[in-house]
């Protein structure tokens, strides 16, 4: 049995370590365990109180429930056709071997990345800079909703076609285009909605979309860097919108993901039975909004085959639940590169805290 007082001593020196890594400097973490009713947070020297920071691809569990929500709302199906949802015309977004498949795409295949949609942030035509490479080189820019359908447009060919049976394809296009639906269906505007319906019934106090109009206290969320560059992208990140622009703070991130998790926000039976886990990039798989860790060598030490379910995020965001531990972790390294700090201290902490209260 593991002692709440050792747990946390653990948890504070591998937090320390970090903060002596080259690049871990900007690292802040939140570990919970709440049936051990075990709490514990760690800062960078310097910060206090409760920093903001981008919760990155993290927003999209908050899409996820936001789908869930209006699933169990009978007001749309996972199964509806994306081109009957949204007002815009899709025609050509999925041409596939000279078939354009723009009608059969669903909102099933949007979320669990298995539209076979181009990435439009992260693929780009021979020759081209692609544009999350852009932001990394320091470069901001804004783009639109059609600027992205014009993406996928262009000479670049999806992957697959839509609901290939075992395939997958992690694109920012599909939560972009998720967002467009969510608009559309509640006529509510994306950051409105996601106050409405999360973040006042949460009583989450630090959460909210980042838009133009939080362009003036952009300097007041924690900085993110590229090695050794810090970046500065507040026209960016108002556009991220469904697919990353989502402000946070380590409580509010712990109060999200516990909600989202134990099925206070939606039917659980939605990210809990029935997933159909598809690879998209090594270590993780997707289920429908959410990944999982799958099995592999490196978290072999956790004990047994993992199955953290939650999601990550491109600055070095982590949102993960242990279902074995009972364990919540979230953070961020503050990082776009190097991107693997964040689970040089996921999977130590887990091993801490694993046995909490037995």
């Amino acid at each position: 049995m593991t002692s709440p007082a050792v747990a946390a001593e653990k948890l504070d020196r591998l937090l320390g370590k970090m903060h002596r890594l080259r690049h871990g400097g900007a690292m802040l973490m939140s570990v919970e365990v709440p049936a051990a009713g075990f709490h514990w947070s760690g800062l960078p020297t310097g910060l206090a109180g409760a920093p903001l920071y981008r919760i990155a691809s993290g927003s999209k569990l908050f899409t996820a429930a936001l789908v869930f929500m209006l699933v169990d709302k009978r007001v749309v199906t996972l199964d509806a056709p994306i081109h009957t949802i949204v007002p815009d015309d899709l025609s050509g977004i999925h041409t596939f071997k000279g078939v354009d498949y723009s009608k059969q795409i669903t909102v099933r295949h949007l979320l669990a990345n298995t539209s076979g949609l181009v990435d439009y942030g992260e693929e780009a035509p021979k020759g081209e800079t692609p544009p999350m490479a852009r932001l990394m080189q320091g470069e901001d820019f804004t783009f639109t909703f059609a600027d992205v359908l014009s993406a996928l447009r262009g000479p670049l060919a999806p992957h697959f076609v839509p609901g290939a049976p075992g395939r997958a394809h992690y694109s920012d296009s599909n939560f972009q285009l998720l967002e467009r639906a969510l608009e559309h269906l509640t006529g509510t505007p994306f950051p409105e909605l996601v106050a409405r319906a999360i973040v006042e019934p949460l009583g989450l106090r630090d959460t909210f979309v980042f838009t133009k109009s939080d362009i003036a206290r952009y300097d007041q969320i924690t900085p993110v860097y590229a090695g050794d560059r810090r970046l500065r992208l507040p026209n960016a990140m108002a556009c991220f919108g469904a697919q990353g622009g989502v402000i946070s703070s380590l409580a509010d991130s712990q109060s999200f993901l516990q909600a989202f998790m134990q099925g206070r926000l939606f039917d659980p039976r939605h990210i809990m039975s029935g997933q159909e886990w598809n690879r998209i990039f090594f270590p993780f798989r997707y289920g429908l909004g959410v990944m999982r860790v799958s099995a592999n060598p490196l978290l072999g030490v956790v004990g047994g085959k993992p199955h953290l379910i939650g999601h990550s995020g491109s600055s070095g965001v982590i949102m993960f639940h242990d279902p074995q531990s009972g364990a919540y972790i979230c953070g961020t390294s503050n990082h776009m590169r190097p991107q693997g700090l964040p689970y040089r201290f996921l999977i130590p902490a887990l091993m801490a805290v694993r046995g909490l209260g037995r």
